[in-house]
């Protein structure tokens, strides 16, 4: 449905109405009438043809856009939603909140990222561009737009924190430094347990199990969220740890001056305790003394170094750190695993020599068969000697006439 009417400036301009099934659709102001009919024409053609998206949702917000999709989202860990959260407000939002979705250019994607990973770091950039990303790809298959600018662009890969693992020796001398059972213990199922500090925060008594020495992982303590929060673990962090029994026996006599209803590592208000709170008041202090430069998550990359010296595959080791795959793990600590590559070496050394060796003994053997057969080649002397006709004794030959046998015989004529 066409309308004219005067528009601003008091020129004439045209009005496309687009009606399906009697119901309006859309309506969009032409200067020339033409341009109102044709793009009435298309519009009404997607709409047969079931491919029809409403032509001004591409002038919405890239910050709308944002909402809408995280709305569309099934539910997250807590945690997980804040970070995406603070990713659109932070990042997103600052550059491409106010812009429409269709204006913005791939170009524009590609200097905003590079931008976040030379002023905060690649991992930011990454997750900043991988949530943007998402939120283009929603909007391209609803129809809003037709390509995703943030797709195709690449960034280098984040260079992961060389693991700084303990010895025993090490580990024991760490504990040792503290004068408090809690403290020391932390440091001791830390070491050998593998447990990240939300998950060592959010310990409880009731997790434990002293008698077959294991303990459950279930829960994570956050120090992000406002008030802090104790959280599911996801699916593939849920485990069960077994726990030495050198440190399960002192955790037994700990237990006995603890509430038993309550946390394993708690605050002195017996509430979760806090990392930074913890590292101000005893580990960094401790730490020092050792003359080492960790951190508490390092205690971490110290139960996988341990359990790697002790010949646990890299599946036990993904499973004892609740890694979602032993890919993760191989990623992380790699370097850890003994290394067979120097055996090799030396296995393909020998096979090289008895290779080399044989070609020799078989082209010497083709040069002369009996060389390195001396009791053979003298068989087949005294067998050729004993073969040969006997000598015939007559007149030996003058010049170069040929020897005639029959000429050295006496002579039977009278």
């Amino acid at each position: 449905m066409i309308e004219g009417r005067i528009g601003p400036g008091g020129k004439r301009v045209y009005r496309a109405r687009v009606y399906y099934r009697g119901r309006y659709v859309a309506s969009r102001t032409f200067p020339r009438k033409r341009d109102a009919q044709e793009w009435e024409r298309r519009q009404v053609e997607s709409l047969r043809s079931g491919v029809w998206s409403d032509p001004t949702a591409g002038d919405r917000p890239v910050r709308e856009w944002c909402e809408i999709w995280l709305n569309a989202q099934p539910a997250r860990q807590p945690a997980t939603e804040r970070k995406i959260r603070g990713v659109i407000a932070k990042q997103i939002a600052e550059t491409f909140g106010r812009r429409p979705l269709v204006s913005v250019r791939p170009s524009e994607v590609q200097a905003w990222a590079a931008e976040l990973s030379r002023t905060q770091s690649a991992a930011t950039a990454r997750h900043s561009l991988g949530v943007l990303r998402r939120v283009f790809d929603y909007a391209v298959r609803d129809g809003v737009i037709q390509r995703n600018p943030a797709a195709g662009i690449r960034l280098s890969k984040v260079q992961g924190n060389d693991p700084r693992p303990l010895t025993h020796d090490d580990l024991w001398r760490l504990a040792g430094q503290f004068d408090a059972a809690r403290d020391r213990l932390l440091v001791l199922v830390a070491g050998y347990c593998g447990l990240r500090w939300g998950e060592l925060a959010a310990l409880r008594w009731s997790d434990v199990d002293l008698q077959s020495r294991t303990l459950r992982v279930v829960r994570a303590y956050s120090e992000e969220a406002p008030r802090s929060e104790l959280s599911p673990v996801k699916n593939h962090q849920a485990r069960t740890v077994p726990i030495p029994a050198i440190v399960s026996g002192e955790l037994a006599d700990y237990k006995a001056q603890c509430n038993p209803d309550g946390f394993v590592f708690p605050s002195e208000k017996g509430t979760p305790l806090r990392n930074r709170n913890w590292r101000r008041d005893v580990f960094d202090s401790a730490v020092e003394v050792l003359g080492r430069r960790i951190t508490p998550h390092n205690l971490r990359d110290t139960a996988a170094s341990l359990a790697i010296q002790e010949g646990a595959s890299v599946v036990a080791v993904a499973r004892l750190l609740g890694h979602e795959s032993a890919a993760t793990t191989l990623n992380h600590y790699a370097g850890l695993f003994p290394t067979d590559l120097d055996d090799i070496a030396s296995r393909l050394n020998a096979a090289a020599r008895l290779t080399i060796a044989g070609q020799r003994a078989s082209s010497d053997a083709k040069e002369s068969p009996t060389k390195h057969r001396p009791e053979e080649a003298t068989t087949s002397r005294r067998t050729l000697a004993k073969h040969r006709s006997p000598a015939k004794t007559g007149v030996p030959p003058a010049g170069f006439e040929p020897a005639t046998p029959a000429l050295g015989e006496p002579c039977s004529i009278p």
